[in-house]
């Protein structure tokens, strides 16, 4: 199986194929060269997190499905509210197209600024990390240590 995450040459940690074991137990098969492998096999790894308006400009399957899958959420919402305040059962209105798109531009717009953050949190988090660890000798802190030899 392909596993979903960035071309392998962005990531050089990416040595196995996850999930790629035929029997339990096994190890995922190594990796070989990107050259060994052919240009459509790239092209789907870079089609799978594409903006909405990449795929209004070419569309596929995969745009009619995200387009679906968000009306039918968007449309459970409204009947929900009609369902708990009939009074306003009129006014609630099911969405179109451009508004189900505008949603979905929203969520990616607001996905990509968690992601930003959540890579700054990751370094900083790695860094804390490391430098905790590089004070320690012998898996117990310089701190303690010193709390140790004064009492």
């Amino acid at each position: 199986s392909i596993a979903r995450k960035l071309p392998r040459t962005c990531d050089p940690d990416f040595i196995r194929c996850r999930g790629g074991a035929v029997l339990e137990g096994e190890e995922d098969p190594l990796l070989g060269p990107d050259e060994d492998y052919p240009d459509w096999l790239w092209e789907l790894a870079d089609n799978y997190h594409r903006d909405i308006d990449d795929h209004l400009a070419h569309p596929d399957h995969a745009l009619f499905k995200k387009i679906n899958k968000v009306r039918q959420m968007m449309h459970r919402r409204v009947q929900k509210l009609r369902h708990r305040n009939p009074e306003l059962a009129s006014q609630l209105k099911f969405p179109t197209e451009a508004e189900v798109i505008d949603n979905i531009r929203q969520y990616e717009a607001q996905r990509k600024v968690n992601i930003e953050e959540g890579g700054k949190f990751a370094e900083d988090l790695r860094e804390r990390a490391s430098n905790e660890l590089s004070g320690r000798k012998g898996g117990v802190g310089v701190h303690r240590m010193e709390q140790d030899t004064l009492s």
